[in-house]
């Protein structure tokens, strides 16, 4: 295991600032997140958003996969 040496002033800060800030749904919809695919044995699409932990949708083609994948993030 690595370790990390971090400021925990700063941390703190951060964390105090996020924790006072009032994030609506509309936030986190409009930030970016990495989109993993996966070609199935079917040629069939896998797509996943690993920052969102259960957030995977599947699709005949990449742009069906995509289209599925922005409805299960919402």
């Amino acid at each position: 295991m690595r370790k990390v040496k971090t400021n925990f002033s700063n941390l703190y800060l951060v964390y105090a600032l996020v924790m006072s800030t009032k994030f609506t749904l509309e936030d986190y919809l409009n930030l970016n997140y990495t989109v993993f695919f996966y070609v199935e044995d079917d040629n069939s699409y896998t797509v996943e958003i690993r920052e969102l932990p259960g957030c995977v949708a599947q699709g005949e083609n990449i742009e069906e996969a995509l289209e599925a994948i922005d409805g299960a993030r919402q």
